[in-house]
């Protein structure tokens, strides 16, 4: 099975900022849990907490307000445009993503890497929405 974040309706906890590296820290992540011989079905779900790691990065946009939902969000690299990752994922260089929060903050971050692993403490969570 593979899990597949979703950046819009994940949740932020903290932005974090130190010596290049930014840190996203979800404590929920939208996810879909899907079986590769069928990448178009799947179980909606959250999974969490989650970070995402960007390194040798410079992010713009209000830190302070950077937390809860985000109403959307992409990340890029090599000329492609990104919405749903597989995870684990690691991509390098020349990584941009743009963080929009429901309460109006957007943050863009610029870094020569990125790379999230959910960690042993991870764990999905199917959604009971109907």
């Amino acid at each position: 099975m593979t899990m597949v974040l979703t950046w819009q309706g994940s949740e932020v906890r903290q932005v974090e900022v130190t010596d290049g590296t930014v840190r996203v820290r979800l404590s929920v992540a939208s996810a879909r849990r899907v079986d590769s011989a069928h990448p178009d079905q799947g179980e909606e779900g959250f999974l969490g907490p989650l970070t995402v790691v960007f390194t040798h990065a410079t992010v713009r946009g209000d830190l302070g307000s950077a937390l809860g939902t985000l109403a959307d969000g992409t990340l890029s690299h090599a000329g492609h445009t990104h919405r749903h990752l597989a995870l684990p994922f690691s991509w390098a260089p020349e990584i941009h993503a743009e963080l929009a929060f429901c309460n109006g903050t957007v943050l863009h971050i610029e870094a020569e890497a990125v790379s999230c692993s959910p960690g042993t403490e991870s764990r999905f969570h199917e959604s009971m929405a109907c």
